[in-house]
């Protein structure tokens, strides 16, 4: 995908981040982040960190607040 989600390698093996690849509607990268609240979202970006569609973001959302009958997104495995 061209991005800097290997620089994040070591938060990554501490477990204070997580990745998910998202292939549909277009390919993607979601970045969750481990804080004192629980798990948030850190980023979430289309190739070479570009920005991703209103689509994508509106469905990661609803993902990440539990209403996955809502989101009509399959994701990938994590990374």
């Amino acid at each position: 995908m061209g991005h800097c989600s290997a620089s994040y390698a070591p938060d990554v093996s501490e477990g204070a981040a997580y990745f998910y690849r998202i292939e549909q509607p277009e390919r993607a990268t979601l970045m969750l982040r481990r804080t004192t609240r629980g798990w948030r979202l850190g980023e979430l970006r289309g190739r070479r960190n570009g920005r991703v569609s209103k689509v994508v973001r509106v469905a990661v959302r609803r993902w990440l607040q539990g209403d996955d009958r809502q989101a009509e997104l399959p994701l990938g495995q994590g990374r």
